[in-house]
């Protein structure tokens, strides 16, 4: 992560470039940029990740708020307007499951 506050207990990356695949997924797996003739464009084209997440207490345990923002750029297609790109909830999905087996019981 690139961003990392802890008096305000928010981590967080901006601007990060992805290209074709989160991980070993591809990106329209967890985000929508449109289509084109070719396919998805999240998959062709270069997408800008902007990822947050801060941690507050709460009156039973903590309270996680996660704010996912995206664009993709036609950079391989020599464009430079950007899309603006919605999230399919997959990532936050994931990002929950993988925190409650972490801390698993709380």
């Amino acid at each position: 992560m690139k961003e990392d506050d802890p008096t305000t207990r928010q981590i967080g990356v901006k601007r990060l470039r992805l290209v074709r695949q989160i991980g070993k997924r591809p990106i329209s797996l967890y985000l929508t940029c449109g289509e084109g003739l070719s396919g998805p464009n999240a998959d062709l084209w270069h997408v800008f990740l902007n990822l947050g997440a801060q941690v507050t207490p709460a009156a039973k345990g903590a309270r996680l708020q996660l704010m996912v923002n995206a664009e993709a750029v036609d950079v391989p297609g020599g464009r430079s307007e950007r899309v603006p790109c919605t999230t399919t909830g997959r990532l936050e999905y994931e990002i929950l499951t993988h925190l409650r087996q972490v801390f698993a019981g709380t």
